[in-house]
């Protein structure tokens, strides 16, 4: 099987289309800034909301049959990667700090050829603040207006609207 490979050059970011049946839609005022990279693969289907701010070097993967949806006035600073195998939603006016990771998938095994790939949805509300290097795995949803503070990690959780979490062994969820 072949594929066309489409690389579009936008103020020094890539975007790679691999494959077909790809569905992209990129609202006004969208910015996109240096060294950024879209990998669209496959069935895959990226929502980019008006005003929403691409920082330099991050990398957003889209993959086969998966669907990522960035709300109004989203904020990916610098060096955020996102990592879709599946469904990943951030909704209106949130930020997403500096160096953040968000994957909704896992291998079942250990990487040495290629295995399966597990995903379950993330979903983060709207008005939702990750701060620095925080990650975000399958299965979690954030509810609205809450705080992530740096180097948390939160894997298949409920965080509650409204909520400040901080992490360092133990997630820690106060408010609610």
């Amino acid at each position: 099987m072949s594929f066309n490979i489409l690389k579009l050059k936008l103020k020094k970011a890539i975007l790679n289309f691999l494959g077909y049946n790809i569905k992209l839609r990129i609202g006004r005022n969208v910015r996109i800034d240096n060294f950024v990279k879209i990998k669209l693969c496959k069935n895959s289907k990226l929502f980019i909301g008006d005003n929403v701010y691409i920082g330099r070097l991050c990398f957003i993967g889209v993959y086969n049959n998966a669907e990522l949806y960035l709300g109004k006035g989203v904020h990916l600073s610098q060096g955020v990667i996102i990592s879709c195998h599946e469904s990943i939603k951030i909704r209106r006016n949130s930020i997403i700090g500096y160096y953040s990771f968000l994957g909704d998938g896992d291998h079942s095994k250990p990487v040495f050829k290629f295995s399966k790939i597990n995903s379950k949805p993330i979903e983060i509300e709207e008005n939702v603040w990750l701060a620095t290097r925080v990650t975000v795995l399958k299965g979690t949803k954030i509810g609205k207006n809450s705080i992530i503070g740096a180097g948390t990690v939160i894997a298949n959780r409920i965080i509650p609207e409204n909520s400040t979490c901080i992490n360092q062994l133990n997630l820690k969820v106060k408010g609610g």
